[in-house]
């Protein structure tokens, strides 16, 4: 690939203009092409899963600040609509499922809108259809780290809420006609 005199001057004078906008705060947020709207904040604590005393001290810190962002992640998604997790729908061996878990903060009992596309004059439309339920111990653990185990590892202290087996959750009832493959599902309120 050959890169010309002039083309490293452009990109240079493009990235300094972005990381100028990006030093001035106000000036960025005047002139993007979109805006920005606070929504709340969330902050949950979640278990690492090993001992200080581990010679595992970076795996620690890793899977510490992974779990904690995802814990709060799943608090935004219970608590505000515009971050509630959203899924297809599938039919796997004659069951409901979708491709969610742990990590976007599911639990047993939790009731999901299932939406059916619907196409008029060309315009696509998700109309509500029916509300599904997470089937109890069906819970996917898609978390980071969930099926690795550590010399030195110790009990968290909390409940685990899923099965890092699964590869997916499976919810309450069978395919029908207008529950099942090709739906959208969305965590209800």
């Amino acid at each position: 690939m050959l890169i010309s005199l002039s083309s490293i001057g452009i990109l240079k004078r493009h990235w300094k203009c972005i990381i100028n906008t990006w030093n001035n705060v106000a000036d960025f947020n005047a002139n993007a092409n979109y805006q920005l709207k606070y929504v709340g904040r969330s902050s949950k604590y979640a278990g690492a899963g090993l001992t200080m005393k581990s010679a595992n001290l970076d795996k620690l810190i890793a899977r510490g600040a992974l779990r904690a962002t995802d814990a709060a992640f799943a608090a935004l998604q219970r608590d505000y609509d515009e971050f509630r997790p959203m899924s297809s729908l599938h039919e796997e061996d004659g069951k409901l499922v979708a491709y969610i878990g742990t990590k976007e903060g599911v639990k047993a009992g939790d009731k999901f809108d299932v939406f059916m596309c619907q196409k008029n004059d060309n315009e696509i439309e998700w109309k509500k259809v029916g509300t599904i339920k997470v089937a109890k111990n069906s819970v996917w653990d898609n978390q980071e780290g969930a099926n690795e185990t550590f010399e030195d590892e110790a009990e968290d202290g909390e409940k685990k809420e899923g099965n890092a087996e699964l590869k997916y959750t499976v919810f309450d009832g069978k395919p029908g006609k207008k529950v099942g493959e090709g739906c959208l599902i969305r965590l209800a309120k």
